[in-house]
């Protein structure tokens, strides 16, 4: 599959405006980070500075991260199958990795600049955060839930059946982390999510002691390695107009 600059940049433009316009895929990080402003002031008074860090921090950055990265890429896929917008790309010399390139690109830009601005929204300062870690962490796992929304989005032949697909991995991506202080089998569970590895950094941010661990790189690694395998698979069975 071979790639063109020129053509990616214009799908690039055109995903970038269609994003910005599309209020039901932009609802995701709007609602991230209004959660965040709004938890902060109904409860920063009655947690530890620490545990209220560390839990709109991993709330934030799961609602961002999980439910915008799946919703940007699942969605407008299925609308164009629908609309057969992409039978005429795919008619005009566009590949299927000019295609995926020049779509990922603005929702992943979009993601990061909102999981940057969740640091001071939840309380934190940038010179407690290990920058390179958090834009390494955030970045793959935003990468997982692009490619999880583009597989969904890929065996979808409608909007209303990717919205069905992807509530599933939404609710388990984002609901199992969140609440994993309330069962130990739970806990152990989420370590092998890579969403739990947000809520890992999350917590270590605000408690001033996150550490890289083998396992939690084993298992970003698999994640985003599967993923990608999966959306590679499911290309080649169906295409992208199938």
């Amino acid at each position: 599959m071979t790639t063109s600059l020129r053509k990616i940049h214009a799908i690039f433009n055109l995903k970038t405006t269609l994003l910005l316009t599309n209020t039901n895929v932009m609802v995701a990080p709007g609602l991230a980070i209004g959660m965040v402003v709004i938890m902060r002031l109904l409860f920063s008074h009655k947690l530890s500075p620490n545990f209220n860090t560390g839990f709109l921090m991993g709330f934030g950055l799961l609602f961002n991260i999980v439910m915008g990265g799946i919703m940007m890429t699942s969605g407008p896929l299925a609308e164009e199958k629908e609309k057969h917008t992409l039978r005429v790309l795919m008619t005009s010399s566009v590949t299927g990795l000019d295609y995926f390139i020049g779509s990922l690109c603005p929702p992943f830009l979009i993601l990061m600049f909102t999981n940057l601005l969740i640091i001071p929204l939840a309380g934190a300062n940038f010179q407690q955060v290990p920058l390179g870690s958090y834009l390494v962490i955030t970045a793959i796992t935003t990468v997982t839930s692009l490619l999880l929304g583009s597989l969904v989005g890929l065996w979808s032949h409608n909007q209303t059946q990717a919205s069905l697909l992807s509530l599933p991995l939404i609710l388990i991506f984002t609901m199992a982390p969140s609440f994993q202080l309330l069962n130990s089998t739970l806990k152990h569970v989420v370590r092998y999510l890579y969403a739990g590895t947000v809520t890992q950094l999350a917590d270590g941010i605000a408690a001033n002691n996150f550490q890289w661990h083998g396992f939690d790189i084993l298992v970003l690694g698999l994640w985003l390695g599967l993923s990608l395998v999966a959306v590679l698979l499911a290309y080649r069975k169906n295409g992208l107009d199938a």
